[in-house]
Formats: structure tokens, sequence, C-alpha cells
């Protein structure tokens, strides 16, 4: 018999992080109508598309029962098409790109030996229509909002060629025109003024995909809803409705799920359209807490799936716990409790069997501090700036707020957010298109729907990895066009854009109840507090430099960029600031001790300052 205390405590996992995520312990008796509606709408699917909406306590296991109906997905004899897992940390402006973007990943990712759900898609899709051959295929099947761009990328990609190229641009990506030739996509540019032509465009391509893999089903599972209410927006949830709406409307073969803590649900539902709301609720499941019944088969299940322990069960049951201990975490909580406390309570009592002290859980600074580090870490928009757009939309409101600087999401001609400052209304426009035509297009549509004053007090955003070709004669002369009307450009540094992703981030897991610290949900306004306390000095800079309505000290601009790249053409680090030759040389001889010079020809910038130390802050 093994020695207790070297047994491996079986509920050290309280928490499933997304629906992919393999589950080896699960009790079918809990949330087993709410499954069932799963199922049930499941096969509605087909002759139109369904919504289930489930709602609950933080902890109580909405994801865990997506895993669950997730496996029972897989035995089923007409599979899902795809099955994409959506977290909604995003901003309301952005909803279809960010789902345009996980159903591209969902459709290109690879399961361990086996082939992407998008190769599956287009062979079906091709076999049905075209006897195989996918260009005869788009050619004879009607797919409506299948753009010519699409249907050529999907040709591309069913055909091995360009396949990065391709899961870039299925992905919403702004691609550079040189990858658009490779592609031989037209590289045009919707340039309505009325609506945000990325939200066009993505909202076209989900409804297309969707169409192409008919008649198979499309689950998209949309997780803490509750994430938008953290916007600057006034309306944080009727674009979200509004799109799901959308998917049930104008699509016969989706099943929409959608997830979201109970008190927030009635804001869902005031912000919302009726009609809309009616369609993204066909079916409601209130998911409760657990009675004791079926928190006692939810400990043993997890203690019967250790080995090790057969020894200590022969009376079976809880054993070797007692259930009179588990009778009074119910009985302190009214009868019932969430799955996530529960096991909690078991692990400190399994720890307790085995004679060892409770488990560590470390200070509330530092457990917070390690999260945000983490999230930091991982955050896409310090590698990637074709993140930058989504990560500033979805952060830029909450963060500001904790910084203690006033900035509104904003509707309506072009911009992004308003900023309070003393000399009045700043107007923020993100600007990260690497396409150049793109970009042209956004400027023209800034130049034509703001009037004089407001170009006065117009920011544009853009991330400094994104330069600007010489070639591109009409996108810098329409730059040069908004500077002389007073408008400035901001390139925020990646690594302050990621930290501000991060402190969303961790404020969004602490509003959806899933940051949890000894069983117990974390409080999102004790994370703001640590936030607004612990924010890193690059976040201030960043947002004074948004807010300050002025332009920054003239060669901030260029020290940040060698800080970034520390040797660089001098012609090369004009086109990226927009800046000419001679100012960009001129700077760099009159500040000799902030920007090095090599004469030319080609002239060449380095770095002569050491780099200051990373804007983090130290976590004891």
């Amino acid at each position: 018999m093994e020695s207790a205390n070297l047994i491996v405590n079986p509920f050290d996992s309280d928490v499933v992080a997304n629906p992919a995520q393999p589950v080896a312990i699960d009790v079918p008796e809990i949330h087993r109508e709410a499954f069932e509606c799963c199922c049930l709408e499941y096969g509605r699917t087909g002759a139109e598309s369904r919504s289930v909406l489930f709602h609950g306590q933080a902890g109580c296991g909405k994801t865990h029962l997506l895993s669950r109906f997730r496996r029972w997905l897989n035995d089923q004899i007409v599979r899902p098409a795809l099955f994409a897992a959506v977290r909604m940390e995003t901003a309301p402006s952005q909803v279809w790109r960010h789902l345009q973007r996980k159903v591209a990943e969902g459709m290109i990712e690879k399961p361990a030996g086996g082939i992407a759900p998008l190769d599956m898609i287009l062979q079906r899709f091709a076999r049905r229509h075209g006897n195989g051959d996918l260009a005869s295929a788009f050619e004879e099947a009607t797919i409506p909002d299948a753009s010519l761009d699409l249907t050529k990328v999907c040709e591309h990609y069913a055909a091995g060629r360009h396949r990065r190229l391709c899961r870039a641009w299925f992905k919403g990506e702004s691609l550079s025109d040189a990858d658009l030739m490779e592609l031989n996509l037209s590289g045009q540019v919707m340039e309505s003024l009325d609506e945000d032509s990325g939200e066009i465009a993505a909202r076209q391509f989900v409804l297309a995909m969707i169409r192409i893999c008919a008649p198979e089903p499309v689950v998209l599972c949309f997780d803490q809803l509750e994430a938008l209410s953290l916007s600057a927006a006034s309306n944080s949830y009727g674009p979200f409705a509004k799109m799901g709406a959308t998917l049930v409307d104008e699509t016969r073969n989706t099943l929409v799920i959608l997830s979201i803590l109970g008190t927030f649900l009635p804001e869902l539902e005031r912000q919302s359209m009726a009609s809309d709301y009616s369609r993204i609720t066909k079916s409601i499941a209130d998911l409760k807490p657990l009675d004791f019944q079926q928190g006692l088969k939810l400990v043993e299940a997890r203690l019967a799936a250790v080995e090790e322990l057969l020894p200590y069960r022969a009376r079976g049951g809880v054993a070797p716990l007692d259930p009179g201990d588990l009778q009074r975490i119910f009985t302190a909580n009214h009868g019932r409790c969430t799955a996530r406390k529960l096991i909690h309570e078991a692990r400190r009592l399994f720890a307790a069997w085995r004679g060892l002290p409770e488990p560590d859980s470390a200070p509330f600074d530092e457990f917070c501090g390690k999260r945000f580090e983490q999230y930091w870490d991982a955050s896409e928009a310090a590698t990637d700036p074709s993140q930058s757009d989504e990560a500033l939309a979805r952060a830029l409101g909450e963060i500001a707020a904790l910084a203690g600087y006033r900035v509104t999401a904003a509707s309506g001609k072009q911009i992004d957010f308003k900023a309070d400052s003393p000399l009045g209304p700043v107007l923020l426009a993100l600007c990260n298109q690497r396409n150049m035509n793109s970009l042209a297009a956004r400027l023209r549509r800034l130049a034509r729907s703001l009037d004089e004053g407001e170009l006065r007090r117009l920011c544009l955003v853009r991330d400094p990895r994104l330069p600007i070709s010489p070639k591109a004669r009409i996108t810098n002369q329409l730059l040069r066009d908004l500077q002389a009307k007073g408008a400035r450009i901001v390139r925020p540094r990646p690594e302050v854009v990621a930290a501000m992703d991060a402190m969303k981030r961790i404020l969004s897991e602490a509003t959806s109840g899933d940051l949890s610290l000894r069983g117990e949900p974390v409080e999102a306004q004790r994370v703001r507090e640590w936030l607004a306390k612990s924010l890193p000095g690059g976040v201030r800079e960043m947002l004074d430099s948004f807010v300050s309505g002025s332009t920054p000290a003239a060669g901030d601009a260029l020290v940040e960029l060698l800080q970034e790249v520390k040797i660089i053409a001098a012609r090369e680090a004009a086109n990226r600031l927009g800046w000419t030759l001679d100012q960009v040389e001129n700077y760099a001889r009159t500040n000799p001790r902030q920007v090095g010079l090599l004469a030319g020809p080609p002239s060449v910038l380095y770095h002569i300052v050491a780099a200051p130390a990373a804007d983090r802050v130290a976590y004891a």
C-alpha cells in the first residue's frame, strides 16, 4: 500500500480553461438538462440555425459542460464541420473581426495526427458541387457573401500554394501589396463612411465560410460575454447581439452557444434589440450550483480515478474523505455549492487526510503579479503588429480609466476613441493596416468625415513596426495633408501595448469569475485597485502621449524607434516616422547624445544610449 502522503491530490485542478481541453472526470448528472438542450438544438440545425444561452455563477461549470458537448459531437454520425470556442475578450466595435480570427484559427489548426478542418471543408464542398474540383464547385454553387478574393484564397490553400499567406488572410490580417500580388488578389478596399469596412469584410467572410460548410453544422461557442461590459462603449452588448442574430437569421447550419454570468444577463437583454435577443436565446439554461448529492458524485468520481487510492476506498463513496465534512460545505452555502468551490475545499480536506499542511496560496499581490506577467509574456501584440489594433481597441478605455484618464469609445466619423484633455477632446484613430491601399482608404475616410477643427485634434495611432514605403505615394501624401491640418502620429511601443493587453485580460478573467484564489472568485474591483497601483510606467507615458493634445518632443519618436531596432538606415527611419531624410539627419547631428549618425551614403542611425530597463514592476 502506497503511503498516503505520496498519493497525488485528485483535486489539484479546478478549472477547465476551454472546451477543447481534455476532461478526464465527468459526472453526467451535473447539468444534464442543459447538455440535453445542446444536443437537441444541434439536431435541429440544417433546417434552421439555433441558439442556446447558459447563465450561472462563476465556477458553476459552463466550460466543463461545453467540453462534454464537444466529446459528444465527436461520436455523432453527422459531426460539425467546425467547432470554434470564442472568448469575447474584444471590443464591441470588433466583434466580427474577433469572430473571423477565431473561426479561421479553428479551421486551419491541425489536430494531432490529423488534417486541418479547412482541408475537409473544401474537399467536401468540391465533391458536392464540382466533382472534386474546387474551382468548378465555386462556379457551380451560389454562395452569398463569398467574394472573388475568398474563392481565390481557398483555391490557393486547397492546392497547397502560399499557405502561410492564406492563413494570414483567413484571419483577417492586413497583407502587404506584394503579398496580395502573390495571391492574385485585388487589394480593393471598401470606402463606406457609414460602417467600418473591417467589420463588413469580417462578417462576409464568416457567413460565407459557414455556407461553404453546409449542410454540415458549425458550432460557435461564445464564452465570457460579460468581458464586453469592460469596454468604454455606451452599448457594450448591442453589437454582439446583432452579430448573433445575424448568424441565426442568415445561415441554416449554425448552432450558437452563449455563456454569461447570471448577474450580467439583465444588462445583455437591456442593451440588445428585442428581436436580436430572441434570436440568440431560442433556448436558455440556468446552470445552478451543485446540490449535495451531485457534489458527492463529483468528489467520488475524482477519488475513484486515482488507482493508488483503491486500498483506502473499501467503503466506496467519498472515502477516505468524510461525507460530514462535505455536508458542512453545502450547509455553509445554503445547500448548494459551485463545482469550483467544492473542489477547492476537497483539495484542502484531502491534504489534511494525507497529513500534509493546507496547500499554500500566494499572497494576493504576488498572485496577481504572476498572472499579469503570464498574460504579458503571452500577448500576441508584443510580437505581431497586426494585433495592435485589436489589443488597443479592447484595452484602451478601461486601462486609461485605471490611470486616471477619461477615454471613451467613439461612434461614427471613423474615430475609435475620444480622450478628454485640458485642451479639449482628442480624437484617436487606430491605423495599423499593413496594406497601403487599406491605410490610404482609412486616411481618406478620416479626411472626408472630419471637419477642420476635428482634424487639429486627431491622433493617428500606428505601430512603429509597420513602416510606410516611400513608394506608397498616395498614402504618404494623405499623411502629409492630415499633418498639415494639425493631425499628429503617435507610435506606441509594442511592449507597452502588450502590457495594456495583459492588464485587460486579467481584468476580464476577474469579471468573468474565472480568476480564483483559495477557491473563491477574485472580485474585479480588487483587481482594478491592484492594477491601478501597479501600472507600468510605459503605459502611463503612452496614455499621456495620446491625450496630451500636443505633439511630443521632436525626437521622441526617433529615439523610441532606435530603442527598438538599435541600428537602422536613416532613410528607412524617415519612412517609418513620416519625416524627410534631412529632418532625420539634422536631428541626429544636433542631438549626438541621443542618436548616433554614421555619415553616408547611405547614412545610418544607431542607438548610443543604454536601453532603459523594461517598464515592469518587480513582484516579490
